[in-house]
């Protein structure tokens, strides 16, 4: 048995004009990884027709099925803006050089859908997939070994096409991109309380369900994608404790930012912000407890929509003048 290798293995992705419709030229992008399990289920039908014997009749093969999977990815300056785009829609971006400020709202029911292959060097043969969309990022902080994750939660309608020994976009592009790695990583409550992050989650995910139509096709139609729920898990050290225990037992809601600075270059950064959340504490500290101290802020967000003051924003600044997905 030959010896294979994990790192052999190739995303690429292209945007979708039409759900399920592969462009007549893909515009692929190479996303860098740290594993995927992208690949579709298929359920069988049981044939439950009444016979006259103690024999069942042959199943049948049901629809193929592309749901709660996953691929991790690293926070970096230019490929985080497209999966935000593929989460949020288009950004607002400002800016007349480096740094662009790209600003992330649901102004739009959906993201973009795209399409995706998994390449491996290995055999040269890859399984490609259309009809795919982003229902959920989840970012993930691990501040012993400063790395920071992306978890892209991708839904589809079940379209594949297997061992392809031709790839979609031969020359794909490739970013020139670095990580948020030994970052400044902090909290902000209000726009005020700051401080250092030393672990925790923000998810931000939506609804969804996959539907099929009565047709011939082995995959689904359509996916609706309903209510966005933000959710929060952050430990930091927090120079004032009181104060964090006045802004987590309160009935008051208040916003709750996660701010990520880059290491070698202060212009770059990105934030993840509720305008307003239910915010609340799972180790209270006791009031004669010092300063200093880790606590743990776990919050859930209700955005309302891009006309009010109850959003989910994220705030991408870096070198692109667009995201081009």
């Amino acid at each position: 048995m030959a010896i294979r290798r994990n790192d052999e293995e190739r995303l690429v992705i292209w945007p979708e004009a039409t759900l399920g419709t592969r462009p007549g030229v893909p515009d692929g992008k190479v996303m860098r990884i740290f594993d995927q399990d992208l690949g579709c289920t298929e359920a069988i039908v049981e044939n439950n027709v009444i016979r006259y014997d103690m024999n069942t009749d042959q199943p049948g093969r049901g629809r193929w099925k592309l749901e709660g999977k996953k691929a991790n990815v690293p926070l970096e300056r230019s490929e985080s803006g497209i999966w935000l785009k593929a989460y949020f829609g288009a950004p607002t971006t400002t800016g007349a050089a480096d740094p662009y400020t790209h600003t992330f709202k649901r102004t739009v029911a959906n993201g973009p859908s795209f399409g995706a292959e998994v390449w491996n060097a290995a055999n040269s043969k890859g399984d490609q997939l259309d009809g795919l969309v982003v229902y959920g990022l989840e970012f993930t902080i691990d501040a012993e070994d400063g790395l920071i994750s992306i978890g892209v939660m991708i839904a589809g309608i079940g379209k594949q096409t297997l061992d392809q020994g031709v790839e979609v976009d031969a020359t794909p592009t490739a970013f020139t991109d670095d990580e948020f790695l030994k970052l400044d990583a902090q909290i902000k409550i209000d726009n005020t309380v700051s401080d250092h992050v030393v672990s925790g989650t923000v998810r931000l995910e939506r609804e969804i369900s996959i539907r099929a139509i009565p047709d011939t096709n082995d995959y689904a139609k359509h996916i609706i994608l309903g209510k966005e729920k933000p959710s929060w898990n952050l430990t930091g050290l927090f120079d004032s404790t009181s104060e964090v225990r006045a802004l987590a037992t309160g009935r008051a809601q208040h916003s709750i930012e996660l701010l990520f600075g880059h290491p070698s270059n202060a212009n770059h950064s990105l934030s993840i912000k509720s305008e307003k959340a239910l915010l609340y504490l799972t180790n209270n500290p006791s009031v004669g407890q010092g300063n200093e101290r880790e606590i743990t802020i776990e919050g859930q967000g209700h955005p309302r929509g891009a006309a009010s003051a109850s959003q989910i924003l994220a705030v991408l600044k870096n070198p692109d003048a667009t995201i081009s997905f």
